[in-house]
């Protein structure tokens, strides 16, 4: 102990430690402080969690220069601390002989972590190895890490992190690049081909070809020919083919194209919507308000690390149209009354308020308990909603010349009138004797007007 704390003193004075670089040996280094301590030192304050005797291991690869010689702690090194005064010291178990240094403290993770989860110190090992391949791309370094799948998830969760905060960030960081390439580091399960190689796209692809431009459309399927610094996809076009170059964010693993009902659909109302130049960017959510099912499947977490283009296309999407008060995943409130989206009634051109104030009186209600107030008073004839401060006005009348547009956190609300459907009886008699009766009911008003609206937004 003594010889390694007189060690560690000279070696603060004297030596040049490097992380990952190699240092010159200082001139008055003499050979037998060489033989006699491997010593290396950074300017670091150590963590506070790391106390004398604590075992701990490398999550990233550390160098030394003591002597003529460079030693290296790889990661996965087990080691034990030494001191954590002004500096963490770490003991490393090096072959053939054990290396005392100093180590930045992302450099450095507690035992105690791979021992909640399992596997973690093979896994830092294995990515360190995969990173280091230049004979795999970048999609095949990830495949690699797979095989760390466990450890990857345990450490994953919220509560490991925050207690392993360095092989934490590691392990992050390897899942966020792998996440854009379309490979989940934290599972193993599936086929690889499947999850890697088969691909379809989410959007409206277009390639420049002898005949002019040929677009893929969304949901078409393909399978990744390269995988190096570009993704290249041949897509399936019935009995033809097409080769091109993509982005990452323009198509998802073919595993993902089941896991939402109505996701193609989705996809192809949704490019249409956006490509359409006349359309104002609230028409556009509009557009895709009544996919709410397929937006909150998109979105859901398990989504963000199995799909993560897809993810990314729904949050996206979702913040946008929420600026604009459309919250894509929330249903459309149910209702009798004649909705009208993206209005509201205004008093200054001839709507009259239920109480007779020449002002409207906001209501802090919900949606629901508004339309019920209204529909309980037969002299309301229409509500207006603004669903992004939860106000609820009341009206006698919303006539045409009333009802304003505006950004689409505001909606009106008329009640149908009486009656609003009728039905017209047909009796026919056949050869045989027989009487056939046949019944056709009229459009509802209520109907007539949605079926409008939504005309409106997107034509």
């Amino acid at each position: 102990q003594s010889r390694r704390r007189a060690c560690l003193l000279r070696g603060r004075r004297n030596m040049t430690p490097a992380v990952g670089f190699p240092s010159p040996l200082p001139l008055f280094a003499t050979l037998g402080f060489q033989i006699f301590c491997r010593v290396g030192a950074t300017d670091a304050d150590g963590r506070g969690d790391f106390w004398v005797d604590q075992e701990v291991f490398a999550v990233k690869q550390l160098q030394y220069t003591g002597g003529f010689e460079t030693i290296n702690v790889p990661e996965g090194t087990l080691g034990r601390v030494l001191e954590n005064e002004t500096r963490l010291v770490v003991e490393w178990a090096t072959q053939p002989h054990e290396t005392d240094g100093v180590a930045l403290e992302d450099a450095v993770e507690l035992k105690s972590c791979a021992d909640d989860c399992p596997g973690l110190v093979d896994y830092v090992r294995l990515a360190a190895r995969a990173t280091r391949n230049t004979s795999l791309n970048q999609a095949q370094k990830c495949l690699e890490m797979r095989a760390g799948a466990a450890a990857v998830a345990c450490i994953m969760d919220d509560a490991m992190l925050g207690a392993c905060p360095s092989v934490g960030a590691v392990v992050q960081g390897n899942s966020n690049h792998c996440s854009q390439l379309g490979i989940d580091i934290s599972s193993s399960e599936g086929n690889i081909d499947a999850l890697f190689q088969r691909v379809f796209a989410l959007e409206a692809i277009p390639f420049n070809a002898a005949a002019g431009t040929v677009f893929v459309q969304p949901g078409t399927s393909g399978m990744i020919v390269e995988r190096t610094d570009r993704i290249v996809v041949d897509w399936e076009l019935g009995e033809e083919s097409l080769r091109g170059i993509v982005s990452w964010d323009s198509i998802e693993n073919a595993t993902c194209k089941d896991r939402c009902d109505g996701l193609v659909e989705y996809l192809t109302v949704a490019s249409e919507a956006i490509s359409n130049a006349d359309l104002s960017p609230e028409q556009r959510c509009l557009a895709i308000k009544g996919y709410e099912d397929v937006s909150a499947c998109g979105m859901a977490e398990e989504a963000r690390s199995h799909c993560p283009s897809m993810w990314s296309m729904f949050d996206s999407r979702s913040t946008s149209c929420s600026a604009h008060g459309i919250q894509l995943a929330e249903p459309n409130l149910p209702t009798n009354f004649a909705h009208l989206p993206c209005t509201y009634c205004s008093y200054v051109t001839g709507a009259k308020t239920l109480s007779g104030s020449p002002f409207p009186e906001d209501l802090d209600i919900t949606a629901a308990e508004c339309e019920s107030r209204c529909s309980s008073d037969a002299g309301c004839g229409a509500f207006d909603y603004d669903s992004a401060d939860g106000h609820c006005r009341l009206w006698q009348r919303c006539p045409e010349g009333s009802q304003r547009p505006t950004g689409c956190r505001w909606s009106t609300y008329l009640r149908p009138p009486p009656s609003t459907t009728s039905a017209t009886t047909n009796t026919t008699t056949t050869t045989d004797g027989a009487v056939r009766i046949s019944v056709s009911a009229a459009p509802s008003w209520r109907t007539t007007r949605w079926s409008s609206a939504v005309a409106m937004v997107i034509s």
